[in-house]
């Protein structure tokens, strides 16, 4: 039972640390899309 739960908290952890990447990921993307607006708006003007 402890090895099951074990197992069970490493994917827990692991799903986790997926979807804070995910979500780290997405941030960063967001950021450079706003650079990327800005820098369109900076060249436009």
């Amino acid at each position: 039972l402890d090895g099951m739960e074990a197992v069970g908290s490493a994917r827990k952890r692991a799903r986790e640390g997926h979807t804070i990447l995910q979500v780290f990921k997405a941030k960063r993307m967001n950021r450079q899309n706003t650079l990327d607006h800005y820098d369109t708006l900076f060249i436009s003007n």
